[in-house]
């Protein structure tokens, strides 16, 4: 049943592939000159003056950040990816940050989420509980949390993490700061002093919230 559903999913994709591309060229065409806000990773979400984009066949518009971006330079207003950069290797990660750094505008901005490997140490060794509501939730949610370690495993190895990169603050900073990023902050989910992300955050208030990493980073004037 699970090859039967990989396979289906994998051929929709495929055959959204170029519809997808060249709906994102209409709403690129469409900002004129004024540029617009992208979101990266956003699966069925949409929002209003954003263009959201994913990989598959559930969102509109295909983009695939590992590859060079169909988008002109100094073009995109603010950048938001949510759980995403956990899924890519490190050197795909270093591809992204430098499209997004030419793509976006001078003063534009980046809001990065991903879970925050530091955080989940943290709690890791402090000691855990069954009827902690971080480990309540996670559970809800269909991952298996047996034991302490499975804190730990949930970021590194379920949901493809497996194939990606870990990140905490420090790391996240040092890769953006190589690329020609400043002006770098870390918030709590669902706090941004740029208004464009004031409602971008999906997992506010949650106890998983405690466990994830929000960055922001600007491209310098």
């Amino acid at each position: 049943m699970t090859l039967a559903r990989d396979g289906a999913r994998s051929a929709l994709n495929t055959l959204n592939r170029p519809f997808g591309k060249q709906r994102l060229q209409r709403r690129l065409r469409e900002q004129g000159n004024h540029g617009c806000s992208l979101e990266i990773g956003a699966y069925e979400t949409t929002r209003s003056g954003w263009i959201t984009t994913d990989v598959t066949w559930r969102c509109k518009n295909y983009l695939d950040v590992t590859r060079t971006w169909p988008i002109d330079s100094n073009f995109i207003s603010n950048i938001f990816s949510d759980n995403v950069i956990e899924h890519l290797s490190l050197y795909s990660n270093r591809f992204f940050f430098k499209e997004a750094f030419r793509t976006l505008k001078p003063g534009g901005s980046i809001r990065l989420i991903t879970p925050d490997i530091g955080a989940l140490v943290e709690k890791y060794r402090s000691g855990w509980t069954f009827s902690t509501d971080l480990v309540q939730q996670l559970s809800s949610e269909g991952y298996l949390i047996a034991h302490g370690v499975d804190l730990l495993r949930f970021a590194f190895q379920d949901d493809g993490h497996d194939a990606g990169y870990l990140w905490d603050c420090d790391s996240l900073f040092t890769e953006l700061s190589a690329v020609g990023f400043c002006e770098l902050k870390s918030y709590d989910l669902g706090q941004s002093d740029n208004p464009a992300f004031a409602e971008t955050d999906s997992r506010i208030g949650t106890p998983i919230a405690e466990v994830m990493l929000a960055v922001e980073a600007t491209k310098g004037q």
